[in-house]
């Protein structure tokens, strides 16, 4: 199977050529990037086990030409939707701009959560990847959705700033703003939120913020629930629902950090904490740039191609 990813040299994107590289069958025929065509990749990442691979820098009609299986485009939101209906293959969008519509042109788009529309996934011909705030939220919540406890939720959202991409906090000025602060942004209207919205309804409230790390993302649910439940009734039902999936891990005990998930495919969520008048409280935890961007496209694409979900992301 030949794949090839546009817009590479993004932090998602780069992620994404060392899964591929190193645990998968495909063979990566395109790895481009305009901006750094030519360049050794390992030239924005030291770590980078290929010390001679070099980004690429094909136009859309050499793209088409290379007869590739599937494309991920990595590419800023608004970019994605001109390029992806030019592709007669599967495409794999990690912007913004596939994730709130069905159709683009004539390829059949699913919303990319495995955990919840894996069917929908593997008859698709573009599959829109989720937020990284999205997949936190929407993991969080979804066993109370299913179980009809949920009257309302809060989500409390902290991220490392790569989430910005390598343009933006590669600024002088945003350096010296990320130094020892934090802050929130878009308080009422990230583009992530209506993602949110389709898979909860409205009854969510969210809010992001940027702390001083690179990658990682956590999570702070506290949900108002219809009737008080016990954790451990709460635990049970987190335990179930997501039984048979790989990359969401329960906690029985205590509260995943941000650690406990950077660097891995995983979302992880405990807590599970509850109060006699309903509230309750989970925490979450996932790395931006894996589950919530390159290790959920992976995921996407072992289901689009016929590979086992886990192909490249687990032993």
């Amino acid at each position: 199977m030949n794949v090839g990813i546009v817009g590479a040299s993004g932090f998602a994107g780069l992620e994404l050529l060392k899964l591929l590289l190193q645990g998968h069958d495909v063979e990566v025929k395109a790895l481009n990037s305009q901006r750094f065509a030519g360049k050794k990749v390992s030239s924005l990442d030291q770590t980078f086990p290929s010390k001679g691979l070099r980004f690429t820098g094909y136009s859309i009609e050499q793209l088409i030409d290379l007869d590739l299986d599937l494309v991920f485009l990595c590419l800023p939101h608004g970019e994605a939707a001109k390029l992806a209906p030019k592709f007669g293959c599967k495409v794999i969008d990690l912007s913004a701009d596939h994730r709130e519509v069905k159709e683009a042109g004539e390829k059949r788009v699913a919303y990319g959560l495995p955990e919840l529309f894996a069917d929908e996934i593997r008859r698709a011909d573009l599959v829109a990847n989720p937020g990284c705030y999205a997949t936190a939220c929407i993991l969080s919540a979804l066993p109370l959705t299913s179980k009809g406890w949920l009257k309302r939720t809060v989500f409390d959202c902290l991220s490392g700033y790569s989430g910005a991409g390598r343009e933006k906090t590669s600024a002088p000025e945003f350096k010296a703003r990320v130094k020892d602060n934090a802050w929130a942004y878009d308080l009422t209207g990230h583009r992530q939120g209506p993602e949110i919205q389709a898979v909860l309804g409205n009854r969510f409230s969210f809010t992001p913020h940027v702390v001083p790390l690179f990658r990682g993302l956590l999570c702070t649910q506290h949900a108002a629930l219809k009737q008080p439940k016990a954790g451990r009734d709460v635990l049970k039902a987190y335990e179930a629902f997501y039984k048979g999936k790989p990359f969401v891990q329960v906690w029985g005990k205590g509260c995943p950090d941000l650690a406990s998930a950077q660097g891995k495919p995983f979302f992880a969520v405990g807590g599970f904490e509850g109060k006699e008048n309903g509230e309750l409280v989970t925490v979450g935890s996932l790395d931006n740039l894996l589950k919530g961007a390159a290790s959920q496209a992976v995921q996407n694409m072992n289901l689009l191609l016929g590979f086992p979900e886990g192909k490249g992301l687990v032993e």
